[in-house]
């Protein structure tokens, strides 16, 4: 017993032939109304490497078109990051603590430099003595 071709196998073969597709060529020939969340799943659960262009003019529609098939090594760029441990975290987040402590400490630095110069300034300036 053979399996029904479906429209995604429609979709797909029409893309190997012709190298593209439109929701209208989907409709008109395969009787498919969401060619988007059929791209969709070639896209994300085939691995197919499809490339959406949207068409030119008054008329505003996409132009799918099957891309050539991607090397081993920009598969391994587009890998997921592995994942971390929680005790990776720990040390991640305490470090970013210290480096918040750090900035924090800076600025306040910062601030006491400039509140002195400013104290200064008005010393030389006669502005100093708020007895008078």
């Amino acid at each position: 017993m053979s399996r029904r071709t479906t429209q995604k196998d429609n979709v797909l073969a029409h893309l190997k032939q012709h190298g593209m597709i439109t929701p209208l060529d989907a409709l008109k020939l395969y009787g498919a109304f969401r060619l988007g969340a059929i791209i969709h799943t070639l896209r994300h659960e085939d691995g197919y490497n499809i490339k959406t262009d949207l068409a030119k003019g008054d008329a505003k529609y996409a132009i799918y078109s099957l891309e050539p098939a991607r090397t081993s090594m920009e598969q391994a760029a587009d890998a997921e990051e592995p994942e971390l441990t929680d005790e990776e975290i720990e040390d991640m987040y305490k470090q970013h603590q210290a480096n918040k402590d750090t900035v924090r400490r800076r600025y306040l630095e910062t601030v006491r430099q400039e509140y002195d110069l400013i104290e200064e300034t008005r010393r030389a300036l006669g502005f100093g003595d708020d007895d008078e």
